[in-house]
């Protein structure tokens, strides 16, 4: 069991948040706040069989999450196994060889911007592998190609400027704090910037280091088909006959694939007021041929305009895509059906990692004891640290962000100044997503790369104490100055 635990620490710490969302239930009655007051009811515990109904029944809860999770892990599999994507991926990383900082600077870069205005981050899980197949070409060590994919996506949360899911929750006057988009947003942006300067340093600096002392470990693409040592003759034949696979169309149904799920996933209406997107989906389902509504029907009834979708549409695309891949480069339904099946079962532990993620979010929700927490810190008073600190906790417990603003919104409206204290919200938020274990994309990224935590945390906690005394430099300027 101990060797078990030490190879699989990522089960261990979840595993330990679960049973304190658990153990809370015992020992703090349900409660929960209403306009910023404390309600308490109950004991509400959880037992054995709580646990056990529970923890399937997320699986209907979050359907969407990890549909979309197996499927990612389906199709890098599938194309992953192909020459072509092997072509494609060496190519761009020949472009990148002994400039490897400036890929890791540009991907942290562009997983920020995108995260950072996306309706919902796990969707650039579909898109992380597909760098990580670059990375690991360029022999980048596990914690630089994590950083340069799945911490980019976290700078995004923590810099969210117009992210429905994230400043969305908080414009939200409903559960949140009724603040507007764009809220404090030179803060929020200096934030942001701040924040992938600091990541991008510490990364690049390992990067120096490690080349120095070489005792890293080689990132490796989880998803590669593994090639068996052959003779050099074998060798050489293969070579001449891959080189001859082009990869041209594979690039093109790629980029097409990557374009919709980074345009699918910006929320142009709601949160730009941007209506063309709305438009031209309702123009496609009215629009006629011989009288009939054509386009319509080939489309389907669930298509959404862009803004608008879902992980599930995004999974959709996917297999769309899967299917076009298969008919150009020929490739036998058969084979496509067994690649995707070995991608399900690469990302079996990644996906029980997740699952026990959302087991503590699902506990702390249904069985409600947080709300007592934050009342008791709260009682120290009404300022900047009692309510980051609160707002850590939720996060910890809540793990999505809709949550944790369901959960302590009501309290944030308490503070004399709302746009300061959503900010305060959403730092604490995107400081916790970088450094707990009940963080779903990062222990997302940590499960799927077969990275230990203590490793992650010995390289990220230098970043998380910078960051945080950023965070409480510019909320002390817009508070006093």
């Amino acid at each position: 069991m101990k060797k078990f635990f030490e190879k699989h620490d990522l089960f261990k710490l979840v595993g330990i948040f679960v049973l304190i969302a658990v153990l809370l239930t015992w020992l703090v009655s349900s409660s929960y706040f209403a306009s910023g007051t404390l309600t308490s009811t109950e004991f509400s515990r959880v037992g054995l069989f709580d646990l056990t109904t529970y923890g399937l029944l997320q699986i209907f809860y979050f359907t969407v999450v990890f549909m979309f999770v197996i499927v990612v892990g389906g199709f890098y599999k599938f194309v992953g196994s192909l020459d072509a994507y092997d072509n494609l991926t060496s190519k761009i990383a020949a472009k990148f060889k002994g400039k490897e900082k400036v890929l890791v600077a540009l991907s942290i870069l562009l997983f920020g911007v995108i995260s950072g205005v996306s309706t919902d981050q796990l969707v650039l899980f579909a898109l992380a592998p597909f760098v990580i197949s670059i990375l690991s070409k360029l022999k980048v060590d596990k914690i630089t190609g994590l950083v340069a994919t799945f911490g980019g996506i976290l700078t995004g949360i923590l810099g969210a400027t117009y992210a429905p899911k994230i400043t969305g929750m908080l414009v939200d006057a409903t559960n949140g704090l009724g603040v507007s988009y764009g809220f404090e947003l030179a803060s929020t942006v200096i934030l942001f910037v701040v924040a992938y300067l600091l990541l991008t340093y510490f990364s690049l600096a390992r990067m120096s280091k490690i080349a120095k002392t070489n005792k890293a470990e080689i990132l490796v693409d989880p998803f590669a088909t593994v090639k068996v040592e052959e003779s050099d003759d074998k060798k050489k034949k293969k070579s001449v006959k891959k080189r001859r696979v082009s990869s041209v169309g594979l690039a093109i149904v790629l980029s097409l694939v990557f374009i919709i799920l980074i345009l699918a996933y910006i929320g142009w209406e709601s949160a730009f007021n941007i209506k063309v997107f709305a438009e031209v989906t309702d123009w496609i389902k009215n629009a006629t041929l011989f009288g009939e509504n054509v386009y319509s029907y080939v489309l389907g009834q669930a298509v959404a305009p862009f803004g608008e979708w879902d992980l599930l549409a995004g999974a959709g695309l996917l297999l769309l895509a899967s299917l076009v891949i298969k008919f150009v480069y020929h490739i036998p339904f058969d084979k496509m059906l067994d690649e995707y099946a070995e991608g399900f079962r690469i990302i079996v532990k990644p996906l029980a990692i997740l699952m026990m993620v959302y087991l503590v979010l699902e506990i702390s929700i249904i069985f409600p004891t947080i709300a007592y927490l934050v009342d008791k810190i709260m009682g120290l008073g009404n300022n900047v640290g009692t309510l980051f600190a609160s707002g850590a906790l939720t996060s910890l417990f809540a793990v999505d962000f809709q949550y944790t603003v369901s959960t302590v919104g009501s309290v944030f409206l308490t503070f004399k100044d709302a746009n300061v204290a959503a900010l305060i919200l959403q730092s604490a938020y995107g400081v916790i997503q970088f450094v707990a274990p009940t963080s779903a994309i990062l222990m997302l990224g940590l499960a799927s790369l077969d990275i230990k935590f203590k490793d992650y945390f010995k390289f990220i906690w230098k970043f998380a104490l910078a960051i945080l005394l950023v965070i409480f430099v510019i909320l002390a300027i817009l508070i006093y100055v």
